[in-house]
């Protein structure tokens, strides 16, 4: 028996960073909210921000949206988006209990673009944010290794030689997410009507 590590997440500042707001600044009703203002808008990038001057707690949430042209690239494209997804959420599972019990969640998933989201006390936010970006970058650069190494494999012995620990946990994890992805596509026409619906608005 052995205590764990500490809590990388646990957040330690709680002051405030709004000012005081007036009006609808403070609102908290749905139907009167401010929208959030612009801060950068190039053909690349669009940037917006808002301050919380309603409900005052020191939280903090970033929602990033990658368009992509996934769908012009066909059926295949956007399941393996889909795949990468899962592997990359089911491989930061390490980091899920900390940052949850930490007051911290993240996102990451693929419908119609590559959206990515990470809220909670803002006193660790950046923290959290790196470790999934990290995670994304490492897990891209480890397939794409992987691939590479197991091209000149021609028997099962070679394959896992030539993977590695690390290479056969993302094998792994990825079967795992591909059975998933299946039984979704699977059991998406037994949706009610509207749901399947939906899907096509």
């Amino acid at each position: 028996l052995h205590l764990p590590q500490p809590n990388r997440f646990i957040p330690e500042d709680f002051s405030l960073r709004a000012p005081s707001g007036t009006g609808l600044e403070t609102s908290k009703l749905p139907m009167e909210v401010l929208a959030p203002s612009p801060v950068t808008n190039e053909p690349m990038l669009r940037l917006w921000h808002k301050m919380d001057k309603a409900f005052k707690t020191p939280r903090e949430y970033v929602l990033a949206h990658v368009h992509t042209g996934t769908y012009n690239a066909g059926p295949e494209a956007v399941a393996m988006m889909r795949l990468f997804c899962g592997v990359v959420s089911d491989d930061l599972n390490t980091f899920a209990y900390d940052a949850n019990v930490a007051g911290l969640g993240y996102s990451l998933e693929f419908s119609d673009n590559l959206s990515l989201s990470v809220g909670g006390f803002n006193d660790k936010l950046p923290d959290l944010m790196k470790v999934v970006v990290e995670r994304v970058a490492d897990v891209l650069e480890e397939f794409e290794a992987a691939g590479k190494r197991i091209k000149d494999a021609t028997s099962e012995e070679e394959l896992c030689e030539a993977l590695g620990e690390r290479g056969q946990e993302l094998v792994e994890k990825l079967e795992v997410q591909r059975q998933i992805l299946l039984q979704d596509y699977k059991n998406f026409t037994r949706e009610e009507p509207w749901s399947v619906g939906n899907y096509y608005l």
